[in-house]
């Protein structure tokens, strides 16, 4: 369930429609309201996929 302070909450994501296929672990992420978060990796690591799974687009 959303609490009223978090942005993004999702469990077990997994990137869909990527440009190869995703050999990584389930992601569990809770971003709450006023958190800074950061996203790094290795060029090509899916950092982007990510990116769009978790906005929808």
């Amino acid at each position: 369930m959303l609490r009223n302070d978090m942005l993004i909450q999702a469990e077990q994501l997994m990137p869909a429609l990527t440009a190869f296929e995703y050999e990584g672990n389930a992601l569990d992420i809770a971003i709450r309201r006023g958190e800074i978060v950061s996203l790094i990796g290795p060029d090509y690591s899916g950092k982007s996929d990510w990116l769009r799974t978790l906005t929808g687009v």
